[in-house]
């Protein structure tokens, strides 16, 4: 078997002709296999063994910026670890692993490489392999994707070879060994690249029955980075019977080690015992590199931590890779935290504070809410938070400033129509029939001049507070429907020493298409409108803002505007905007040699807007987004008439390590 598999493997693949009906009937009943029998595992569970080898064969100091590479940055070049874990699926795409015995070489019991995760357990059949990336040419929506060639392997069995049309990030090379007169797919080998892994796939399918489960799985990893280079190897083993509790590692180990593997052991061995003879201390030298290690664990690598109850998740605090840039916005660095405690069967404590610094305007940003979830099978929580809003300006008290003292003040970058605005936000939330969610609140704004000083000689407030209660109701009828929401909110003086009063609706409505072969539809529809004008008060939407903490590809440059004057967001008391994008792995860039093969997205955006005392506002823009970063380009027009050009950037290294 060993030696059919060596000889298929180096088969030629570049011969592709037009395939004869008996090919294309075995091609329909391997497409036909995974949809037939796509359920068939819903509900499995298996025991899986997982073996990992490395070897470090180049590395430099930016090793330890890459997330979850520190302990791998310095010390030994070869590590090994063994893991054994039960596994439950929902589907082949969707599972949990319950880690129940660990044993590993790595320094601290870290784990490595955790973006090679998603790729142990290939879900050949579906439209994507792993984790909604990479198409699988196994899936009847993908066929249009690549050419196919079928021969006969001489044993009852068909190979089928398969090359992509053009070469790309999210399409696979490789061949199939599978079962002509059913389709089933009994051996495979994929070939692929991806968020700078070089994978090599060998897949042995389940025999028992129709389950669409791999049973083996060895896959050869290599990882490329600016003059690193580490070279690693899993070996996944995904079995029906379970293993009795307490079992040493070399009991359940489903094969033997090899030599390279028994001599990564026998080291590490032979260290803990020097270390373990060592009895004097080293004192500065011991302490110092501690410290490093201390240094390196919380500052450049991200931070993660589980168990049964609770999880936590720190993005790395000082890491080059966390930089965002837009022409009109400038420089910005991010930080995010998620962290959760499991508090019942039915209840969780949530805290995902977000933070960044903008190096245009000089300014920290944060938002911070912390969520107690009471039942989330009815949605029922409580929610408080604090936040710094970007800075707003109020137009209206410039323009009374400078009538009481025209000709006397030269107004210029005193940036008296600026106000920062400090957040604090209380809400409720429950859900009624089933797709309906009440949220009654409460906000307090706390804006300050800027520049306070002026403000003061001038004898003008420099404080401006606002007390307000607020009632959000939204509702997705179905899980593919879109979401609606409608929020009012009433300002009222005296309250907490609030000294403004307003009145404000928004209505909103989103919607994400999902179309096949990775490709979906965002759409944001929505309106605003002030109803008091007989008070000085702050235009400040909820659902239209300017925001300074910065954002990837994934988060909000869809359903967003990017070239939107600051003081557009506060000068119009109502509002009306329409947000599409489209987005697929393959649309022009795709296509181009050379630079085809690492896009990942390609993105189409039409942003509208109408504003109360502005001209008709239309944006245009196009982007993509690869391993490195993320790049959009923007236009505007204003009444049909050109208005600016612009850009944004965002690094997209390792976010999804």
């Amino acid at each position: 078997m060993l030696i059919l598999l060596g000889i298929l493997a180096c088969m030629p693949n570049s011969i592709f002709g037009k395939p004869s009906q008996s090919d294309s009937l075995i091609l329909e009943r391997v497409f036909a296999y995974g949809t037939h029998y796509a359920n068939a595992d819903s509900g499995a569970h298996r025991s899986m063994y997982l073996r990992f080898s490395m070897k470090t064969d180049r590395r430099n100091f930016v090793l330890m910026f890459i997330p979850s590479m520190y302990n791998v940055s310095r010390g030994k070049r070869k590590y090994i670890a063994e893991s054994f874990s039960d596994v439950s699926f929902k589907s082949i795409s969707d599972y949990k692993v319950s880690r129940r015995m660990v044993s590993t070489t790595i320094p601290h019991d870290k784990r490595v490489q955790t973006a090679v995760a998603k790729h142990l357990v290939p879900n050949l059949y579906g439209e994507t392999i792993s984790s909604d990336c990479v198409l699988s040419p196994f899936n009847r929506l993908n066929r249009k994707m690549y050419r196919y060639r079928i021969n006969s392997s001489g044993n009852g069995t068909a190979l089928v070879t398969i090359r992509p049309r053009t070469q790309n990030t999210m399409l696979v090379r490789g061949w199939a060994q599978v079962d002509p007169s059913t389709g089933r797919i009994l051996v495979a080998r994929l070939m692929y690249e991806y968020d700078m892994l070089k994978i090599d796939m060998m897949i042995e399918m389940d025999e028992q029955g129709n389950s669409i489960i791999p049973h083996k799985v060895k896959t050869n990893c290599v990882f490329s980075f600016i003059g690193n280079k580490i070279s690693s190897q899993y070996n996944t083993f995904l079995d029906r019977d379970s293993v009795v509790a307490n079992s040493s590692m070399a009991v359940i180990r489903e094969d033997s080690l090899t030599d390279f593997e028994k001599s990564i052991y026998d080291d590490h061995y032979v260290s803990l015992n020097a270390d373990t003879a060592t009895t004097v201390d080293r004192g500065i030298g011991k302490m110092a590199k501690e410290t490093w290690r201390f240094m390196g664990d919380n500052m450049f690598a991200r931070i993660t931590a589980n168990n049964s109850r609770a999880s936590l998740r720190i993005s790395p605090i000082l890491n080059p890779f966390y930089l965002n840039y837009s022409n009109r916005k400038g420089l910005s660095y991010k930080l995010k935290i998620r962290a959760s405690y499991r508090t019942g069967h039915n209840s969780e404590l949530l805290f995902n504070p977000r933070f960044g610094y903008n190096f245009k305007i000089k300014r920290f940003f944060f938002d911070a809410p912390l969520r107690y979830v009471i039942d989330q099978k009815h949605n029922i929580w409580l929610e408080t938070s604090v936040s710094n809003g970007n800075r707003i300006n109020n137009s209206d008290i410039l323009d009374i400033i400078k009538e009481e003292h025209r000709d006397t003040i030269n107004f210029d970058n005193l940036d008296l129509d600026y106000f920062t605005d400090n957040i604090y936000q209380f809400r409720f939330n429950v859900r009624l029939f089933g797709c309906v969610d009440v949220i009654p609140g409460i906000i307090f704004h706390n804006r300050v001049a800027v520049n306070k000083f002026v403000m003061g000689l001038m004898g003008k407030e420099t404080h401006y507070r606002s007390f307000a209660p607020t009632l959000s109701l939204s509702c997705r009828p179905t899980s593919h429907s879109p979401l609606y929401s409608l929020t009012y909110e009433r300002g009222i003086k005296g309250v907490m020493r609030s000294n403004l009063e307003y009145e404000r609706i928004e209505m909103d409505m989103t919607h994400t298409i999902p179309l096949h072969c990775l490709r979906k539809l965002d759409i944001r529809f929505g309106g605003g409108f002030y109803t008091n004008r007989n008070t000085n008060y702050f235009i400040d939407f909820a659902n239209f803002r300017d925001n300074y903490l910065s954002s990837s590809w994934n988060e909000d440059w869809s359903g967003d505007f990017h070239l939107v004057k600051s003081e557009w967001y506060n000068a119009s008391r109502w509002y009306l905007r329409y947000n599409t994008t489209y987005e697929t792995p393959m649309l022009v860039m795709s296509w181009l040699p050379l630079v085809g093969r690492f896009i990942e997205s390609e993105r189409i955006y039409l942003n509208l807007l109408q504003l109360e005392h502005t001209p008709s506002y239309a944006e245009l823009g196009y982007g993509f987004s690869n391993r490195l970063f993320s790049v959009g380009l923007f236009t505007n027009f204003m009444n049909g008439k050109f208005g600016s050009f612009g850009a944004k950037f965002s690094f997209e290294l390792f976010n999804r390590w």
